[in-house]
């Protein structure tokens, strides 16, 4: 990982996001989302073990990872810590410099049909001087958002440092707790899977997809949650990355989608749903 942080990103547009939700700014904190992750020394605290290839002493024929006792700085996903969910748009991607890390959010502007119109924006924390930086490019009204998220992530990283300090080697304090137990749901249940002739059927979930259209040299693109409203126009490679973010689609679905509207002047495709 780069000891240099590039400079701070603010997108100059908002990007509409097929899942978008709307988290109220109210008493929640951010959790780390990975597994695999330990603490490593610097300021950023979380890494990824360093593993080489061997052979198997029992199988010399076979290959196998064994750890090196080394560390590498990681980029880690937080979520919110209010319930066990897809979060989507609420996810946070954390990348470690120096002592300086840059929080990638996608923060919420407005609902729009099915989902959301949210702005892509890297917030800077400086853990020397415990402070948060927004770039200027952020719109006025949401800075107080990303302001706010950004400090949330201060705390989880400030949790972090102080429990790494205490000579814990991985993660435990700012991981999500186990949701508790419900005795009436989950005897309602029991009774359900235990009386499945009075079951009823669970609603049908509505298919959401993204059509891509050729325009010319570029490209547009229509989801059915917001019939008649395109976005684009965009080249070959800005419609793969923006259904990447957009449509969740992953990237080779994504090119696989243009490619089919370059070549038959449209392309239609379910839209991704993690």
């Amino acid at each position: 990982m780069s000891r240099i942080p590039p400079p701070l990103r603010a997108a100059r547009a908002d990007t509409f996001h097929v899942h978008g939700l709307e988290l109220p700014l109210c008493d929640w904190s951010y959790v780390l989302d990975e597994v695999n992750i330990v603490y490593g020394p610097g300021w950023y605290p979380f890494h990824m073990q360093i593993e080489r290839t061997e052979q198997h002493p029992a199988a010399p024929l076979v290959v196998r990872s064994a750890p090196t006792g080394k560390t590498s700085p990681t980029a880690v996903r937080i979520s919110p810590n209010v319930e066990c969910r897809a979060w989507h748009n609420e996810y946070v991607t954390l990348r470690g410099y120096d002592h300086r890390v840059h929080a990638e959010m996608h923060l919420f502007v407005s609902r729009r049909g099915m989902g959301a119109m949210v702005r892509d924006v890297s917030v800077e924390v400086d853990l020397r001087r415990e402070e948060v930086t927004v770039p200027d490019g952020c719109p006025p009204e949401l800075r107080k958002q990303a302001d706010i998220k950004g400090h949330r992530v201060l705390a989880l990283l400030l949790t972090a440092r102080q429990e790494r300090r205490e000579g814990v080697s991985v993660p435990t304090a700012v991981l999500s707790p186990s949701p508790p137990s419900n005795p009436r749901t989950d005897a309602a249940a029991v009774e359900n899977v235990s009386n499945p002739a009075t079951d009823e059927p669970p609603p049908t979930a509505e298919v959401s997809t993204v059509t891509v259209r050729k325009s010319g040299t570029r490209y547009v693109s229509e989801f059915s949650a917001l019939p008649g409203q395109t976005f684009g126009p965009w080249a070959f490679a800005e419609m793969i990355r923006d259904l990447t973010i957009s449509a969740l689609l992953e990237p080779l679905a994504a090119r696989d989608l243009v490619i089919d509207a370059a070549l038959g002047g449209e392309a239609t495709a379910t839209t991704g749903n993690h």
